[in-house]
């Protein structure tokens, strides 16, 4: 009988255990991303090191209203610089309105980058496109590549203005 509850004591502490490592390391969902707090401020681009368009390392302002206007066409945003590889999006415009996100550049070197960045990058073009602006939610659990799409999107619809 001894032994039987130190085997359920011992059982049950390392389900603890599992449990904690998971919340501490943040995959306590499944590696799910989840919508964090809004984004409120914008980030200047000019701490960027890009060789793509020196003349876009600027800090730059999106339209904030619930329906901006922007120039018909497809626009690239330049490439941003995140940890785990590089960023980069391209927007289509029609009828005044963003219409669609392509994401040329994201960081997928690995499963673990690769999953992440697709579950966020959907997460992010679906909010773009209701938001209608790069003001919208950073995805928890994938901050690096919700930063670098939301920069990158604002150089494009900076060029879209």
């Amino acid at each position: 009988m001894r032994r039987y509850i130190q085997i359920t004591f011992f059982s049950l502490l390392f389900i603890a255990l599992l449990i904690y490592v998971r919340s501490v390391r943040g995959t306590g969902n499944g590696g799910v991303p989840v919508l964090s707090e809004k984004k409120t401020t914008q980030q200047s681009n000019t701490s960027k090191t890009s060789t793509n368009n020196s003349s876009q390392n600027t800090s730059t302002s999106t339209p904030t209203s619930s329906n901006p206007t922007y120039k018909n066409g497809t626009f690239t945003g330049q490439v941003e610089n995140v940890y785990y590889g590089n960023v980069q999006v391209q927007v289509t415009i029609s009828s005044g309105s963003i219409s669609n996100i392509n994401v040329l550049q994201y960081p997928n070197d690995n499963p673990t980058s690769n999953y992440i960045s697709t579950q966020a990058i959907s997460m992010l073009k679906s909010e773009v496109i209701q938001a209608q602006s790069s003001n919208v939610n950073m995805i928890s659990g994938a901050s690096y590549v919700s930063s670098g799409f939301i920069q990158s999107l604002q150089t494009a619809l900076s060029q879209a203005s």
